[in-house]
């Protein structure tokens, strides 16, 4: 096998199922597993494999429950992807978990609840 040539083994319905999902909109890693039910190495292969083509972008992070960012990929020819956020800082880490502490404690007193 040459340099340049990548050898797909999962089914070749999957891999037009998740390119489709990508024309579509925007998804992260997981939700791609999810609707194409892949393995995760599957999806981060093929991702970079058309990334490494150009064929797709990160067109946003969001943080996920854990403060980690999460990329949302979608379809794009040349398109220029969007910058990962900093990472939290340990003061941004300690504000957090203790908006959850005390979100937790006021509910289970039965107050109102604090959305984050």
């Amino acid at each position: 096998m040459s340099a340049g040539r990548h050898r797909m083994m999962a089914n070749a319905t999957a891999f037009a199922a998740m390119c489709r999902l990508l024309h579509e909109g925007p998804h992260t890693q997981a939700m791609l597993m999810e609707r194409c039910g892949l393995a995760p190495y599957t999806v981060v292969k093929w991702l970079r494999i058309l990334r490494n083509q150009q064929l797709v972008f990160v067109s946003k992070w969001e943080r996920n429950r854990s403060g980690r960012p999460s990329a949302f990929w979608e379809w794009g020819y040349k398109e220029p992807s969007a910058p990962r956020p900093k990472p939290m800082t340990d003061a941004e880490y300690c504000a957090r978990y203790r908006a959850k502490k005390a979100n937790k404690a006021l509910t289970h007193l039965g107050t109102v609840r604090i959305d984050q």
